[in-house]
């Protein structure tokens, strides 16, 4: 007779055989991978003649309709010594204090040319994200009919905002399912930057095409509508503000010590306390850095790289020319 327990680890050793034999891909791609799949990167390596052309609409966020974009500062560093390039979100979206913010104003409000050059380093961009659906996209065709999550700057925010505040046109809301505008985007290169000063919406509105037809106003196709929202839409919940890992911390202090002289290092202690970061995590990344930086920190003050030195034209060619904004964007609501 075989006790309750031999049968146990029997039916155990069933399912894991039968988890060889169910072994799926997934193991091996992270979830990071995954969360860029959901996103619309035009890319001018695939246009034609170097004009990325293609037609997306924006869409309604199911999970939250009165949120229909993610709006966040960001900021894009580049190590100068190891060339890495990286994104921190600034801890100011969710009304916490920021070193680089502070830094940023300390150096913007100089009277010092010098210090006025360093504030350059501490700049932040204004990212939105919201869903589009892909209605023609000839340079990337796979994704036609999908929904993505795609992010814009300040100059594509600001052609919705006129949609909703037109004075030569009757307002229009883009993100209305039935009578929004096709948005027509058109990415040129612009001194190495990605400009989108051609893209428009459509003069006509129109509602959102599903199976190849138009929804209309009944409850039939709000429910088509709503099912086809929810079960296609990604979340843009994972596009907000994101606190800094202890890796990211120590890059950011890192890149700090390296555009900073090092008289302004010792005053970086003074701005961690507002950041509720430790004297002793700030000293040991910018510590830990040294080994690897003699003799860069061994260079006269006056041969050490300024903040025009230092190349930033290859960050990330993905980077739309919105992030490169100068100055700090206000808050400009619906």
């Amino acid at each position: 007779m075989e006790t309750n327990k031999e049968k146990q680890n029997i039916n155990h050793q069933d399912d894991m055989f039968e988890e060889i034999f169910k072994m799926g891909t997934d193991m091996f791609f992270s979830k990071e991978s995954e969360k860029e799949s959901e996103l619309y990167v035009p890319n001018l390596q695939k246009s034609k003649d170097g004009i990325y052309k293609a037609i997306i609409r924006f869409l309604p966020n199911v999970f939250n309709p009165k949120e229909p974009f993610v709006k966040k500062y960001v900021y894009w560093l580049r190590d100068p010594i190891t060339g890495e390039s990286f994104s921190v979100d600034c801890p100011s979206n969710v009304n916490k204090p920021s070193i680089l913010q502070e830094l940023f104003f300390r150096y913007n409000s100089s009277k010092s040319y010098e210090e006025k050059e360093y504030a350059k380093y501490f700049k932040r961009s204004v990212s939105y994200y919201s869903l589009v659906q892909i209605i023609k996209d000839d340079n990337d065709p796979d994704i036609v009919n999908t929904i993505k999550v795609y992010r814009y700057g300040q100059k594509i925010y600001n052609m919705i905002k006129g949609e909703l505040e037109s004075e030569i046109e009757d307002v229009t809301n883009p993100f209305d399912p039935l009578m929004g505008k096709n948005f027509y985007l058109v990415v040129t290169k612009v001194a190495n930057n990605n400009n989108y000063d051609q893209s428009k919406f459509l003069s006509k509105t129109s509602p959102i095409v599903i199976d190849g037809k138009p929804i209309s106003n009944t409850k039939e196709d709000k429910i088509k509508l709503y099912n086809y929202l929810k079960e296609n839409s990604p979340s843009l919940d994972n596009y907000k503000f994101k606190e800094w890992t202890e890796d990211k911390t120590q890059k950011v202090y890192s890149y700090i010590k390296h555009v900073l002289p090092q008289k302004e290092i010792l005053k970086i202690n003074m701005l961690s306390n507002d950041q509720n970061i430790s004297n002793e995590n700030i000293n040991s990344s910018i510590n830990d850095s040294k080994s690897e930086s003699q003799k860069y920190q061994m260079q006269d003050e006056s041969v050490r790289q300024k903040p025009n030195d230092i190349p930033t034209s290859n960050i990330n060619d993905n980077i739309d020319d919105d992030d490169f904004l100068n100055g700090i964007i206000d808050d400009i609501p619906f």
